[in-house]
């Protein structure tokens, strides 16, 4: 996941005029040791100029509403996720509202599905 991860903030950052890069996990007692282990150390570029990044944790508790929206986005996507796994000919509403409502340059998705290369799924349908 840490490269599926690295791979799409490349490609966002190849198109933004970002100085710095911060990814935020909600903390969790479970999996903080997991996550720091596999999350260490990201490089981002845009073309050959190294873009700074750093990772971090963030309780829920303190209610950050970007924190709430991943968490919505998540949860999207994981009933989406459930469903192809029965039906894959259509989106549900939820993963609609998130990934079709705006154009391809302010939302996107790909499906993880094994190793690399990585596939974009089309957002449109």
């Amino acid at each position: 996941m840490k490269g599926a991860l690295q791979e799409r903030i490349n490609h966002i950052v190849g198109r933004t005029l970002c100085r710095e890069v911060s990814v935020v996990f909600e903390s969790s007692q479970r999996a903080n040791q997991l996550v720091e282990s596999a999350f260490q150390s990201f490089d981002f570029y845009r073309g050959s100029k190294h873009i700074y990044s750093e990772c971090g944790f963030m309780p829920k508790s303190v209610g950050e509403p970007a924190l709430e929206v991943a968490d919505f986005v998540m949860h999207a996507v994981g009933r989406q996720m459930r469903h192809s796994l029965i039906q894959r000919d259509r989106f549900l509403p939820d993963f609609c509202a998130v990934f079709h409502a705006m154009g391809a340059e302010l939302s996107s998705f790909i499906e993880v599905a094994g190793a690399f290369p990585l596939i974009p799924v089309p957002t449109t349908g």
